[in-house]
């Protein structure tokens, strides 16, 4: 965020609100492929920028490198990866350089003869590359088919309305409703195509409206046993750009902004503050609490995605209540709960350090 020209105050605010107001603090300590694919796709994001638009910085190869590397992790993790590692190799080659306007086929000649655009691509997809051929020869000699993926029998694809509807708004898996702050989306557009590369701000949204449209469709996009969008793990960190750019118009609103004046700012700032608070609420009861022990108390997996009554953080809520907490730092004792300070001091010294600095 620092890199793409954002205030370091809102840069950090923005991580801690990711870090704590959002799913990724819940799927933190499973370390499932969810929490490492939001740190490759970041990666690949901010590798790719730095080594394209930061014409001051050394070794620009290098970080083409580190965009491959990333992307090559990636492809170890799911095999719909591959359709960000494909986005993400056909805009190095085609931005590398400024593209000229195509005006006849000579142009559109240069551009493919252009010898720096060929020696990226190739430095970018060299790691990717082998890794395919490397899961091809697993497959083979595994399974007995190269393009076997885990879920050759459960690639299903239908009511994408449905899935896509329900990634945002469900009481299963709904993203504004699992993390309240995302609504700031809608007033950071405009500002981050503003400060963006425009071809870069596509990337970006591209991505996103993909995995969306793609995890939507899936006939198991509510999934069970999860807590929140976790197929929109994999680009939260990308929405996150967004949010800060909603929080940097906020600390400092453009000339004319009704943000301008006193009280209205005053109000939009006690609002976000709501929003985080609630993110910071929903995500804490899924980490203070035993995922399991709700889906077990429910007994079932048929009508759930759609059903406020199975609604998670509300189950969470009641077996807190119960006392049942997960809580490493927090442990039931003879009579009362006991807090293990021991524990809990370095993650909050960890905090304070984020917060000042």
């Amino acid at each position: 965020l620092v890199d793409l020209g954002l205030s370091r105050f809102v840069a950090a605010l923005a991580a801690i609100v990711y870090g704590l107001a959002t799913i990724a603090w819940v799927y933190a300590r499973f370390l499932w492929e969810h929490s490492v694919m939001a740190l490759l796709f970041l990666l690949m994001l901010w590798a790719l920028h730095r080594a394209i638009y930061r014409p001051e910085v050394t070794h620009r190869l290098g970080w083409v490198w580190l965009t491959g590397i990333a992307a090559a992790a990636s492809l170890t993790m799911r095999f719909e990866a591959l359709v960000a590692v494909g986005f993400i190799g056909v805009y190095l080659f085609c931005f590398v350089t400024p593209l000229p306007r195509l005006r006849s086929g000579l142009d559109l000649l240069r551009v493919i003869k252009n010898k720096q655009r060929w020696l990226w691509a190739a430095a970018y997809a060299v790691l990717p590359l082998l890794t395919m051929i490397w899961l091809f020869y697993f497959n083979f000699t595994r399974f007995g088919s190269v393009s076997e993926t885990g879920y050759n029998r459960e690639i299903l694809f239908q009511r994408p309305w449905e899935g896509t509807f329900g990634l945002l708004f469900s009481p299963s898996t709904g993203l504004f409703i699992y993390m309240p702050v995302m609504v700031l989306f809608v007033w950071g557009v405009r500002p981050a195509w503003r400060r963006l590369p425009h071809p870069y701000f596509w990337l970006i949204v591209s991505l996103v409206i993909f995995y969306w449209i793609f995890y939507g469709s899936w006939f198991s996009w509510g999934s069970t046993w999860v807590w929140g969008p976790r197929f929109m793990l994999h680009t939260l960190p990308l929405l996150m750009l967004f949010i800060a750019e909603a929080l940097e118009y906020l600390r400092r609103p453009p000339a004319g902004s009704l943000l301008r004046h006193n009280l209205w700012r005053w109000l939009a700032r006690i609002a976000v503050t709501l929003l985080v608070l609630a993110g910071i609420l929903i995500n804490f009861l899924g980490v203070a609490v035993d995922l399991n022990e709700h889906f077990l108390r429910l007994g079932r997996n048929d009508n759930y995605v759609f059903n406020w009554q199975a609604f998670a953080p509300a189950g969470h809520w009641q077996i807190l209540r119960e006392g049942l907490w997960d809580l490493a730092w927090l442990q039931p004792g003879p009579e009362v709960l006991v807090l293990h300070w021991a524990i809990l001091l370095p993650p909050l010294l960890l905090l304070a350090v984020a917060v000042v600095g």
